[in-house]
């Protein structure tokens, strides 16, 4: 009898301690970390996720998201997408109707082609963060997200591959060039511009 009240009690604390373990818990994602405002609602515990285009990842695994959260973020990336791009071909228009006046102008030449690299540099940049962004709403889905946050009574630390890093270096440090190299060309902004 003993044996088994014992045993009982074990199993009981570590059902507790799994329970624990698998709820969806992601401190980067509640209320308080966004002046109370909820952001995502999590599930309160982990089901399978379902067949979807934003985290194909997680699909079959266990998730604290659900198809209305997905949703949710897909039509939201699809509205910035959507945005972004507006603003890349108005961006190009302007460029293209400004170009005719830069050409005559010492260096023109060379601002209009550092300008139009800049916005295909643009895109390419926008789509890094973009991709880092959605990963880390995935994350968020991630059951097992709690293993990759530390979580501090002032702060929270999130452990990020190098790649996730590595990627957005890539994808956005050209653009910074060109900017630098548009200035070393034009000169810098008058005081008043900035």
């Amino acid at each position: 009898d003993i044996y088994r009240n014992n045993m009982k009690s074990l199993l009981v604390a570590l059902f507790v301690v799994a329970a624990a373990a698998s709820s969806c818990n992601n401190p980067l994602f509640s209320a308080d970390q966004f002046d109370g405002q909820d952001v995502l609602s999590l599930l309160p515990v982990p089901a399978p996720m379902t067949k979807n285009t934003l985290c194909p990842a997680y699909v079959g695994k266990d998730s604290c998201c659900d198809m209305s959260i997905l949703n949710q973020m897909s039509s939201m990336f699809e509205t910035m997408d959507g945005q972004v791009h507006s603003q890349l071909v108005q961006a190009r228009l302007t460029v293209s109707q400004v170009s005719s006046m830069l050409i005559d102008q010492p260096g023109g030449d060379q601002i209009v082609n550092l300008l139009n690299k800049a916005l295909d540099s643009s895109s390419t940049c926008y789509n890094s963060i973009s991709n880092y962004v959605k990963g880390m709403l995935c994350f968020a889905c991630d059951a097992e997200a709690g293993s990759f946050v530390n979580e501090t009574a002032t702060d929270i630390y999130v452990k990020v591959q190098r790649s996730s890093c590595s990627s957005i270096i890539s994808g956005c440090f050209p653009l910074i060039d060109i900017f630098l190299e548009t200035i070393a060309i034009a000169g810098p902004l008058p005081a008043d511009a900035a």
